[in-house]
């Protein structure tokens, strides 16, 4: 079969003067009124970096994430770029946060406002116990597994939920004041920092920061999932059958996880040597802390399924990847079908799962696939039914949040926030939070 080739100009977007594609045409003011707007993408990171008045949103070395406070200036300026981040992250999405099953928007705004106040002191107690360095080494575990939940969407929740949108929330219904709770936002923002900060080890922590790039695994891990591919052409059996499969696995990862993107996790993208891209995707189908995943137990579905996906650049012309901060993946051009390209698909033997969440569609890509089965076993249970809530860690936080420079309204619109909403940090001398460098 003879694939089309175009030309690949995606490269170009990792260098240092590129300011990146525009992928949607919306743009963010937050706190910066009387400023221009800030777009998406690579060159809406480049502006809001330049804007901070401190460096803790450019390269930060281990010392500085071991410290053990923010400066008021700091927490203002990952504020403000987390606001844009989270906007950045939802406005890709015209659905996100909407569910004809399920009432997300509600629940939602009422867990994130009590992860605020209850999240500070389950981290505290967590840093107390495991010590700086010991949360840095948590995130570090995600390099060396697949199958995770240590990755980038449930850690980028600890500060976009908690203190981003539960704090929104609570600002704008006054019961909090822009003064109050400058400790405890310290201590879910250093949290979050110093788990994440161990993930990467390349002084960034959030994937905007790095031209949307989340190359977390080692070596080994990716050679090992590269070396278990199977090639078969776009009309075998074999290719619809992964297809189907490709879109209950995904739908089943969205259902398991209240009809949040909690189930999907994308690392990458990863060069590879002879061009190609590699994009690795976690697919988590039975959540054994979630009590109605018993029917998933009943089907013998593991806990995740592992796919790496391999992109034929060339072959869809790309222009741009990015790897979003709640583990999703978009390019350009979205749809390589659209522009008539195919090429064989590659899958492993042994297993099947599904990938594209992502804007493919299964052209010019190579998959292998791994099933993982749960870390630990399902408890025994007696013939008390299961109770219809359930006290669940931070994985069940759901991944599509707004923080405190909007809030949410109808899918695809944004609109303007409380001004409670989107008020600095000020703090009082009564909080432990160290003075300003200025």
């Amino acid at each position: 079969m003879t694939t089309t080739s175009k030309t690949a100009t995606y490269k170009l977007r990792y260098e240092p003067d590129d300011d990146g594609l525009r992928f949607q045409d919306l743009t963010y003011e937050g706190n910066f009124v009387g400023l221009e707007p800030v777009p998406d993408g690579i060159l809406g990171d480049k502006i809001m970096r330049r804007r901070a008045k401190t460096g803790v949103v450019d390269r930060v070395s281990k010392d500085e994430v071991l410290r053990q406070q923010f400066t008021l200036d700091e927490l203002n300026d990952l504020n403000n770029y987390l606001a844009w981040n989270i906007w950045d992250v939802l406005v890709m999405r015209a659905t996100e946060g909407v569910s004809g099953m399920i009432p997300r928007q509600e629940y939602e705004i009422l867990a994130f406002m009590h992860e605020f106040y209850r999240w500070p002191e389950i981290l505290r107690m967590t840093t107390d116990e495991a010590g700086p360095q010991g949360v840095m080494d948590i995130g570090a575990t995600a390099r060396r597994e697949i199958g995770t939940k240590v990755n980038c969407v449930h850690d980028w929740c600890i500060g976009a939920a908690g203190f981003g949108m539960g704090r929104c929330g609570l600002l704008a219904l006054e019961a909090i004041q822009p003064d109050d709770y400058v400790e405890e936002s310290n201590d879910i923002l250093k949290f979050m920092q110093r788990v994440l900060w161990g993930k990467r080890q390349d002084g960034y922590i959030l994937n905007s920061q790095d031209r949307y790039r989340c190359r977390v695994h080692e070596q080994e891990i990716l050679d090992q999932l590269l070396g278990e591919l199977e090639d078969f052409e776009p009309d075998e059996p074999k290719h619809d059958a992964f297809t189907r499969f490709n879109a209950a696995a995904t739908l089943l990862a969205f259902l398991d996880h209240f009809d949040s993107r909690l189930g999907l996790g994308d690392t990458g993208p990863y060069l590879l040597p002879d061009g190609r891209v590699l994009i690795v995707r976690d697919l988590f189908t039975n959540e054994e802390e979630f009590h109605w995943s018993d029917v998933c137990d009943h089907e013998d579905v593991p806990h995740c399924y592992t796919a790496a996906v391999v992109i034929d650049a060339g072959a869809m012309g790309l222009a741009e990847i990015r790897v979003n901060d709640i583990s999703t993946s978009f390019t350009r051009p979205k749809n390589p079908l659209a522009a008539g390209h195919s090429s064989p698909v590659s899958v492993a033997r042994n297993s099947s799962s599904n990938f594209f969440c992502l804007e493919l569609i299964l052209v010019g890509v190579s998959t292998s696939i791994r099933a993982t089965r749960s870390p630990r076993p399902r408890p025994l249970r007696t013939l008390i039914p299961a109770p219809r809530w359930r006290s669940c860690s931070p994985d069940w936080t759901p991944a599509g949040t707004l923080i405190s420079t909007f809030c949410p309204s109808t899918p695809g619109s944004v609109i303007d926030p409380p001004r409670a909403a989107v008020v600095k940090l000020t703090g009082h001398s009564a909080t432990n939070v160290v003075p300003s460098r200025e």
